[in-house]
């Protein structure tokens, strides 16, 4: 744990710091402080180590995230959202046959997700889940505006859950 909390701190340091006051200002954070994660690993810190990943427990992400929000904290936001997807991925909970290559290149950081909030939102729905050859498609509905996202351009693949009014189960749609 102690190298890994070196390497996050070393990331902190000499590529998220020196540049965190100018992303402050920016719509988008530079790919180069993503690639600096993926390169140390951190993108599968949380995934088990047979799938690649760092297999950290939750006092060691605390540790690492901590380290990386001292360098910039928007990088680090960004970041942490990827793990709802790579949590998904490692624990199965996806439709069969899709987790394995993701899971991969998810604990690479060549596969990256994000979080798409305008679900949560209380009253009538503003994402709507169809059934679709291979899974899922999910599209806001006409009470809704584009849905609030945070991720990368062009968007990742998003995990989602969907309240079921009649009560049906539906595998969580990547």
């Amino acid at each position: 744990m102690d190298d890994i909390r070196c390497t996050a701190r070393r990331l902190a340091d000499e590529v998220l710091f020196p540049d965190a006051k100018r992303i402050d200002g920016l719509d988008a954070i530079p790919q180069e402080h993503f690639d600096a994660l993926a390169g140390a690993g951190l993108f599968g810190a949380s995934a088990p180590a047979a799938a690649g990943g760092l297999g950290l427990e939750l006092p060691a992400m605390c540790s690492v995230t901590e380290e990386l929000a001292s360098g910039c904290l928007a990088t680090a936001f960004v970041w942490i959202q990827h793990f709802r997807l790579l949590t998904t991925l490692a624990g199965g909970w996806t439709p069969s046959g899709s987790a394995g290559d993701w899971l991969t290149a998810a604990c690479q950081g060549k596969l990256r997700g994000g979080v798409v909030l305008a679900g949560l939102i209380p009253g009538p729905p503003l994402l709507r889940a169809t059934p679709v050859d291979g899974g899922w498609s999910s599209a806001p509905t006409r009470r809704s505006r584009q849905p609030s996202s945070s991720a990368w351009a062009p968007p990742p693949p998003h995990s989602c859950s969907y309240e079921l009014i009649n009560g049906d189960e539906v595998p969580m749609p990547l």
